[in-house]
C-alpha cells in the first residue's frame, strides 16, 4: 500500500527504530478509543477523514511526539537533554504523576498525595498520562508507575523520553506493587532506548484508605499520623527529599494551651462522616465554579472521581457517610482550578457554598425583624449559636464551639477541622473556605462593614487537626496575630 507523501515524511527522521514506532501508532490507534475518533484512516491509499472532536489537535500533537527521534548515533541521551534544558514553571504544589489502570488503588493514592501537599496528575494509560502533560503548566518530579498493560511499553517508554527531554533531568520512577515480569521488562526497555539506566524505587506496601493524619481514639485531644499512610509517603520522600513534610505536632497550640484555660476541652471526631445533603452542596457549590472542561479531571485527581457525575452526586438527605477526609480533598479540588489565585477561587467557594445553605435555612435560624432591633454583640452571639449549631448537626457530634473574648472579640473553634481534615503541614493557614462562610453571613446582616473575620491557627501549621477563627471589631483586627488576648 503506497502511504501519502505527508506521511511518509514525518517518518524518515526516526531513528530509535521504525518497528517500535509503528507499535506505538498501532497502540494508538487500535487501543485508545477516545482519541481514534479523530485519527486519519488510512485505507487504499485515499484519506477519510472520520468526525471531527475536540481531541483532534491533542491527536495531531501526540503523533508529532511520538515520531520524533529519541535519540541519534552520535549523541548520547544525556548530552541530547542537556542540549536542551527546557525548564517550566514550578507550582507551589509539586506534581506527581499516576499511572495506574487499577482505578480504585489510583483514587485512594490520590487522596494520600492530595492531603500531603502533592498535586496529583492521575492516568490510566501512558497516552492518556501524555495528553495531560501536554495541558498542564508543569511537569511532574516523579512518576508513581502502577498497573499498566505489558503492550503499553513502548508508549510509557516515548512518554518518559518526552518528560526527559522537557525537564532536562532525571525523573525519578516510583512503582507501585504489580507485576514483577512486566516491570522488569519496562525498565530494560527504559534501559536500552535511552542507553542508561533509571532511577527506580518500589513501594512494597499496600496504598490504604487512610489520610496522613487521622482522628482517632487512642488520642483524645489531638490527630495522629497514620502508620499505613505515613509509610507510603516515606518511601515518595526518600526519592524526592525536598518536598517531605513534618507530621510532628507542634509543642504549643492555641487550641491546646490557651483555649484549654478559657474552658475550651480539646476533642475529635469520632464518628469521621459528615451528612450527604451537605457535601452535595459543597459539591454544587464547587460545580459552579470549576470550568467544565477542568471538572472530571481535578476530582480524579484527588480522589474523588466517583462524583464526577452529577448523578452519582449524595442523595440530598441527613445520612452520615461522607468521609472527612473527602472534604479536605474537595478544596484542594478547587484550589487547583485556579492555579493563578487559588485563595480567590476557596473564598469564592466558601461564600457560594454558604449562600446555597442559607437559603434553605435563613428563616428557620434567625429571625430578620427580631435581629433588627438587637445590640451588635447580641446578634453576633445568635449568628454564631446558629454557625456552630448548623455545623454540629452537619457532624452528628458536638465539633464546633465559639466563645466571646474579653476584649469583646470572638473566637469560633473547628475541632477537627473538615477542610484540613488529614492534611499534613503546610507554609500558609488553609481555611480560607471557612474566613469566607463566615463573612457571608455577617454580609447578610449588614455586619460586615463592624466585623473582620481571620484565621488565627491553624492545624496545617500545628498538625493538632483543629482550626481557630477569629472575629474582631474592625480596626482591631491584628491584636491576634501576635499575642493572643487575656482570657477572662
Amino acid at each position: 500500500m503506497k502511504r501519502p507523501h505527508h506521511i511518509m515524511k514525518r517518518r524518515l527522521p526516526v531513528t530509535f527504530g521504525l518497528t517500535n514506532t509503528m507499535k506505538i501508532e498501532k497502540y494508538i490507534i487500535f487501543t485508545e478509543q477516545t482519541l481514534n475518533a479523530s485519527i486519519v484512516r488510512l485505507q487504499g491509499g485515499l484519506t477519510l477523514p472520520m468526525r471531527l472532536n475536540i481531541t483532534q489537535p491533542l491527536t495531531a500533537r501526540l503523533r508529532e511526539l511520538i515520531q520524533q527521534p529519541a535519540r541519534t548515533s552520535h549523541t548520547t541521551p544525556h548530552l541530547e537533554i542537556a542540549r536542551i534544558p527546557h525548564i517550566r514553571p514550578a507550582t507551589m504544589h509539586p506534581m506527581l504523576l499516576l499511572v495506574d489502570a487499577n482505578e480504585e488503588r489510583a483514587q485512594r493514592l490520590a487522596r494520600i498525595l492530595t492531603l500531603a501537599d502533592y498535586r496529583p496528575c492521575i492516568a490510566k494509560t501512558p497516552l492518556q498520562a501524555f495528553g495531560r502533560l501536554l495541558q498542564e503548566p508543569s511537569l511532574p518530579q516523579a512518576v508513581l508507575l502502577g498497573w499498566i498493560d505489558d503492550r503499553s511499553r513502548f508508549a510509557f517508554t516515548r512518554l518518559f523520553q518526552w518528560m526527559l527531554s522537557e525537564q532536562g533531568q532525571d525523573i525519578p520512577i516510583i512503582a507501585l506493587p504489580q507485576n514483577r515480569h512486566i516491570l522488569t521488562r519496562l525498565l530494560q526497555q527504559l534501559a536500552y532506548e535511552l542507553k542508561r539506566d533509571i532511577p527506580f524505587t518500589v513501594l512494597l506496601r499496600p496504598v490504604p484508605d487512610e489520610a496522613p493524619l487521622i482522628a482517632d481514639p487512642s488520642s483524645p485531644a489531638v490527630h495522629v499520623v497514620s502508620p499505613a499512610s505515613a509509610q507510603i509517603l516515606e518511601g515518595i520522600w526518600r526519592v524526592l527529599p525536598g518536598t517531605r513534610s513534618s507530621l510532628k505536632t507542634a509543642l504549643h497550640s492555641l487550641v491546646l494551651d490557651d483555649l484549654t484555660i478559657a474552658g475550651l476541652s480539646p476533642r475529635v471526631s469520632r464518628k469521621l462522616r459528615s451528612r450527604n445533603s451537605h457535601f452535595r452542596q459543597l459539591l454544587k457549590a464547587a460545580h459552579e465554579l470549576i470550568d467544565p472542561a477542568q471538572w472530571d479531571t481535578l476530582l480524579k485527581d484527588v480522589g474523588l472521581g466517583s462524583y464526577c457525575s452529577q448523578d452519582s452526586w449524595p442523595p440530598d438527605d441527613d445520612e452520615y457517610t461522607i468521609p472527612a477526609e473527602y472534604l479536605s480533598c474537595l478544596n484542594q479540588a478547587v484550589a487547583f482550578s485556579r492555579p493563578a489565585d487559588p485563595v480567590d477561587q476557596l473564598r469564592r467557594w466558601g461564600n457560594r457554598s454558604t449562600r446555597l445553605s442559607l437559603e434553605k435555612r435563613v428563616p428557620s435560624l434567625l429571625t430578620q425583624q427580631a435581629l433588627k432591633v438587637l445590640p451588635d454583640k447580641r446578634v453576633l452571639g445568635a449568628v454564631l449559636n446558629a454557625f456552630t449549631g448548623e455545623m454540629n448537626g452537619i457532624r452528628g457530634e458536638e465539633l464546633h464551639l465559639w466563645k466571646r473574648w474579653s476584649d469583646s472579640s470572638y473566637r469560633v473553634v473547628h475541632y477537627s477541622n473538615l477542610y484540613v481534615y488529614g492534611r499534613v503541614r503546610c507554609l500558609q493557614p488553609a481555611c480560607h473556605a471557612w474566613v469566607a462562610s463566615l463573612e457571608a453571613m455577617l454580609h447578610l446582616l449588614h455586619l460586615d462593614n463592624a466585623w473582620q473575620v481571620n484565621e488565627v491557627e491553624c492545624s496545617c501549621q500545628t498538625q493538632t487537626g483543629h482550626c481557630i477563627l477569629a472575629l474582631q471589631p474592625l480596626g482591631e483586627a491584628g491584636s491576634t496575630n501576635d499575642q493572643w488576648p487575656d482570657v477572662p
